[in-house]
Parts: C-alpha cells; sequence; structure tokens
C-alpha cells in the first residue's frame, strides 16, 4: 500500500532493499552525472510527494501530509507537503517506499561527502534543492548537511531553523532516534 500511495509500482520498490544511500542508482547518478541526479532525484521525490498528498491513492493506514509555508533563497514563501513521515525518511525511520528513501539517503551522502572535497559549491546545491523542493524529504537533507556543517550554508540554516515547523520536525526525528537507541 505504502508504494501506491507514493506514485511508485511495487516492483520498482524491490531493487532498493534495504534502504540505503548504496542501493539503487541514486548516488552513481549524482558522482558521475551530478546535474542530472540531482535534478531527477529532486524531480522524483517532488512527483512522489505531490501523488502522496492525493486522496486517491491514500492507503487505509497512510495519513495525507499537510501544507506549510518555507521561505526560500529568494525570500519568497513556498508551500511544502509535511509530515513526520516525510520528514524522517532520509533516515529510514519512517514507512515509505524503499526507492524514495534511498534516493534522499543518496542525496544527503553525497552533499557531506562534497563538504569533505569540494565544498566550494555546496552552499549554491542547498538552495537549489531548497527552491526546487515542494515537500520536507528534500528539506530534511538540507537540514541534515546544515547541521553537520553550518558553516557551508549559515544563512540557509538560518533560514531553516527559524522554522518553528522544521524545529519541531527535527527535534521530533531527534527524540525517535534517541529512544530507538536507548530501548535496543
Amino acid at each position: 500500500e505504502i508504494n501506491d500511495a507514493f506514485g511508485f509500482p511495487k516492483r520498482l520498490d524491490m531493487e532498493d532493499f534495504p534502504p540505503s544511500a548504496f542501493q539503487g542508482p541514486y548516488l552513481a547518478m549524482l558522482r558521475y552525472q551530478p546535474d542530472q541526479g540531482l535534478e531527477f532525484i529532486v524531480g522524483m521525490i517532488n512527483a512522489s510527494c505531490e501523488a502522496y498528498s492525493k486522496e486517491e491513492n491514500k492507503a487505509e493506514f497512510v495519513e495525507l501530509p499537510y501544507e506549510v509555508e518555507l521561505e526560500r533563497s529568494g525570500g519568497e514563501f513556498r508551500s511544502c507537503f509535511c509530515n513526520s513521515r516525510l520528514w524522517g525518511a532520509y533516515r529510514g525511520i519512517s514507512v515509505a517506499p524503499n526507492c524514495f528513501m534511498s534516493a534522499l539517503m543518496a542525496l544527503e551522502h553525497w552533499l557531506l561527502e562534497k563538504v569533505i572535497n569540494d565544498s566550494a559549491n555546496v552552499s549554491e546545491l542547498l538552495r537549489i534543492i531548497l527552491d526546487e523542493a515542494n515537500n520536507v524529504s528534500l528539506v530534511s537533507v538540507v537540514a541534515s548537511v546544515c547541521i553537520a556543517h553550518p558553516e557551508v550554508a549559515p544563512d540557509v540554516a538560518c533560514k531553516l531553523f527559524s522554522c518553528p515547523k522544521i524545529l519541531e520536525l527535527d527535534i521530533g526525528r531527534s527524540i525517535g532516534e534517541a529512544s530507538a537507541t536507548l530501548s535496543g
């Protein structure tokens, strides 16, 4: 049901089990054709979240996302699909299609690699992702990189973490991860 809710055929998702940055073609796409890889992943995640927001795709136990207004790099605001399922997908801590989570994990991994190897354009990449995102799944990847390396894009980090909803989602993710660690 979760694949249908996100607009993915079941057979596609079998290739990315278990979800990881190294599953599927996503990390290779980003490393060897970064512009096309980034465009593909952002487009795939946006289209999937658009499908997930449709009432007709709603599965029995899958909640619809709500919308929040997030500030973009130019100062304008844009609506994003939002809920904790979407926010936690890049960490594999929510129930989402494997290919969806693997693409987000690969994007985060690639951006963190770029910070270490060539941080010159990471700030611009974060702005592009933030400006193109229609969902908090992509925004959560940007936030993760900003938390790990605030010096790379302090303006992006300030925009994100001045939004109460972003803080609420990330604190919830952090508490959930800490609880899982303590009980595991």
